[in-house]
């Protein structure tokens, strides 16, 4: 009976016939379901056109829209593509232009309904869950981009890098410690250079003292 019904007819029977919800809920979105959304979010150009072909009142024909909109997509077990109004498979181009309509239609500026404020919830749900869904990869492609294990080069220079963080911070570099040891084997050697300079240069006054003592007194450390 629904076989090849257009969204605005479908949407008139439901107002005729509540008893059709159940199977209007299990058969698949007709492919014109954005017409009764444009008409639901007010697109006087749509509505003048549905006026046209069915000779109703503009609107009876948009309360037909929003209470099979509110059944039919926003059923309790609806899936993301049905929420949406789109076929399975819909490409993202299709499904953002069904969004941009519903929130239209939804937005809290154009409707005060409390419930249709959390239709609009689970519409953008629908579209987060629906977009991931489509551009989600096969599991053959999640094992080729799976990520890739660092290379031995990479993992020794981060075991590197890692244990110079973890040393302590008042430790000295090796080469500044052989630079210190050799500064301070030097300094040693200077010094003691500089002691026995000091030591060895009056030595020679020291010598022709004791020459002068023996010509004056030649007896004087011998003991006689």
């Amino acid at each position: 009976m629904l076989e090849g019904r257009q969204a605005l007819n479908l949407a008139l029977d439901f107002a005729q016939m509540p008893t059709l919800v159940d199977a209007m809920r299990t058969h698949p979105l007709p492919p014109d379901t954005l017409v009764v959304i444009r008409i639901a979010a007010g697109c006087s150009e749509t509505r003048r056109d549905a006026e046209l072909a069915t000779g109703l009142q503009g609107t009876a024909i948009k309360e037909a829209c929003v209470l099979y909109l509110q059944k039919v997509l926003f059923a309790p077990d609806a899936d993301s593509h049905r929420v949406l109004g789109v076929q399975p498979g819909a490409s993202r181009a299709v499904m953002r232009e069904h969004l941009r309509w519903l929130l239209k239609w939804l937005h809290p500026d154009a409707n005060q309904d409390e419930w249709d404020s959390v239709f609009a919830e689970r519409v953008l749900k629908a579209w987060r869950d629906a977009g991931s869904k489509k551009h989600a990869p096969r599991s053959d492609q999640r094992r080729e981009i799976a990520p890739l294990r660092p290379s031995r080069n990479k993992r020794r220079s981060r075991r590197h890098f890692q244990r110079w963080v973890e040393l302590p911070l008042s430790s000295t570099p090796k080469r500044t410690r052989q630079r210190r040891v050799f500064v301070m084997v030097v300094a040693a050697v200077l010094g003691v250079a500089i002691a026995l300079t000091s030591v060895l240069l009056p030595l020679p006054e020291l010598l022709s003292t004791f020459a002068w003592t023996d010509m004056r007194h030649p007896g004087l450390g011998t003991g006689e």
